[in-house]
């Protein structure tokens, strides 16, 4: 079963926090006419954060996405209405890793990065089959990656030098100053999806800016090749419509720069790649707890 509802990030975390909830129990609501006595118990919940998860406590460090969610103690706001329930807390990039490891293209390789370009610009690593989350959380944060040595901006702001110059936000400013019309998202503005929907219809001045975003993204991605040097790199997020041309594309940026370059390939599980990772990362949870 499967329940959606907005965000509503604008509004504050709490009310973020109780949307969650709510979709927790319309997911709930699909055993409600199921006999007691045949309904199992709740027994693990993964729920993937846009932001950085600190991995000692579980707190949200900083999700700039949601208003609020700055040391915000989502875990503990939500034990309450889930007693008896093993609750964690994951980033959303590590818990797409998690699910492209698990169930998707990246099955049969232990060490390789998930790159994904969607508000946020992020990656989850894994080494020798194991996610590497980094000694605060922090690991895979492409965003933050800096290419301009004149790059200053404030910590409040949320965004790294690499996502001020491909990110999200400066689709939307390249957009509008040129009068593009790529389509907007729930913000209403246009989006790294609505992006790829025009690229993928034909549009060729939304197609100029989607490859000038691509030439950032893959000096990125090749970074992360020659420190890493993984077999396979994974590009996932908001762009399946035009994975094909970004693949195309990495593949020749990371073949000119990288000694070794690994295979690009895109995601095998779209926009289901957190989700995935989430229910299989509270499977494994439950599985655990059951053989205690």
């Amino acid at each position: 079963a499967e329940s959606q509802t907005p965000t509503d990030a604008e509004q504050g975390g709490d009310v973020t926090c109780s949307h969650i909830v709510r979709a927790i129990e319309e997911v709930l609501a699909f055993y409600d006419s199921a006999p007691p006595e045949t309904v199992p118990p709740l027994r693990a919940i993964t729920i993937g954060v846009p932001g950085t998860i600190d991995p000692i406590s579980s707190k949200v460090v900083k999700a700039p996405m949601i208003n609020g969610w700055s040391d915000f103690d989502l875990k503990a706001k939500l034990i309450d209405h889930l007693p008896q329930t093993t609750l964690r807390i994951e980033n959303d990039i590590n818990a797409a890793a998690i699910g492209e490891f698990a169930v998707g293209v990246a099955q049969n390789h232990h060490s390789f990065v998930f790159a994904s370009m969607r508000r946020g610009i992020g990656a989850g690593i894994f080494i020798d089959g194991q996610l590497y989350r980094g000694n605060a959380g922090f690991a895979g944060e492409l965003g933050k990656m800096v290419f301009d040595p004149d790059f200053q901006f404030s910590p409040t702001e949320g965004l790294g030098n690499l996502e001020s110059i491909c990110g999200e936000a400066t689709v939307a400013e390249t957009a509008n100053q040129k009068g593009i019309d790529l389509g907007t998202g729930q913000s209403g503005q246009p989006t790294i999806r609505s992006l790829s929907n025009a690229v993928a219809e034909g549009n060729r001045q939304a197609t100029e800016i989607f490859e000038s975003i691509l030439n950032n993204f893959g000096l990125a991605i090749a970074n992360i090749a020659s420190m890493l040097d993984p077999r396979v790199i994974v590009v996932g997020g908001d762009i399946h419509e035009v994975m094909g041309m970004a693949v195309q594309r990495l593949n020749e940026i990371i073949n000119r720069l990288v000694p070794s370059p690994p295979v690009i390939v895109g995601s095998s599980l779209g926009d289901k790649a957190v989700l995935r990772g989430a229910l299989y990362q509270a499977h494994r949870d439950a599985c655990d707890r059951l053989l205690v």
